[in-house]
């Protein structure tokens, strides 16, 4: 773990966490950013604390109100709905492999809901708030290509995450 908070400390703060060529230190100033610092941080710090933080409460909130059980598989049901929601944006097209990839898994995840034993403690509500939870992390992944295109997929996770702890 402290490798990869330096590397990513790195990322937002070339040169002053692991000087390059150090082991697991990118090369160079900013690898993996657009330049260094981004010159306007809101979109990546707003996005990633909207997104991350709210994904990760609704979470825990609808995890506490249902099983593991049916969490695990509404949560399962991620992909499905990033597909639907890459094609309804545009950003993805909807091919006969990839309804069939999704066909596939929804099958696996048919197969785990009806050979369930009842373990108790899941209610509606709870399930509601899991599906809320995973369709708002198929937002962010979704609606984060663009914002990863423009700054950068470990400067939108630095910011994100670290938001969201300090927040927390």
């Amino acid at each position: 773990r402290p490798v990869v908070l330096g590397v990513g400390l790195a990322q937002v703060f070339p040169g002053r966490f692991l000087a390059p060529g150090a082991a697991g230190a990118p090369e160079g100033r900013g690898a993996g950013m657009r330049g260094g610092w981004p010159s306007n941080v809101a979109p990546p710090l707003a996005f990633g604390l909207l997104c991350v933080v709210h994904d990760q409460a609704v979470f825990l909130s609808g995890l506490s109100r249902t099983s593991v059980a049916n969490g695990s598989v509404l949560t399962a049901m991620g992909p499905l709905f990033v597909l639907l929601g890459a094609t309804f944006t545009g950003i993805e097209q909807l091919t006969v492999r990839k309804v069939y990839g999704m066909l596939v898994a929804a099958c696996g995840v048919a197969v785990l809901q009806f050979g369930k034993t009842h373990t108790g403690g899941a209610t509606l509500a709870g399930d509601l708030i899991m599906i809320v939870a995973t369709v708002a992390f198929a937002c962010f992944t979704v609606f984060g290509k663009r914002v990863v295109s423009e700054f950068g997929a470990i400067t939108v996770n630095t910011f994100a995450f670290v938001g969201g702890a300090l927040l927390v």
